[in-house]
């Protein structure tokens, strides 16, 4: 039997530092990423991204749209990950075909 797939967190692409304006506004912390699955990096915290620019994009590699925005998110990436644009994508299942991790670990380097 494969294992069933929870959602877990893809992340997409690179990351850089970035310093946010102290005086951006923010009055809520995000909360914590917890995923018992990352696929091509090693788990990536809130901390670590503090006052960086993130890009959390919720996608289903089954999914029309979400493959037609995919290369507009890698090409954000390519032109502003060296200014600390950070993208993680979140992979969230709809489909049992979607759910089952051995259709999704392709993707893993």
């Amino acid at each position: 039997m494969k294992p069933s797939f929870a959602p877990c967190i893809l992340a997409v692409l690179s990351a850089a530092i970035m310093t946010a304006p102290t005086d951006a506004g923010v009055t809520v912390a995000a909360p914590e990423i917890t995923a018992s699955t990352w696929l091509n990096s090693p788990p990536q915290a809130i901390a670590a991204l503090h006052g960086k620019v993130a890009l959390v994009e919720f996608w289903t590699f089954g999914c029309y749209n979400c493959r037609n925005v995919e290369p507009h998110v890698k090409e954000w990436n390519r032109k502003y990950a060296d200014r600390g644009l950070v993208v993680i994508g979140v992979h969230t299942p709809e489909t049992a075909y979607e759910r089952d991790i051995e259709n999704v670990s392709p993707l893993r380097p």
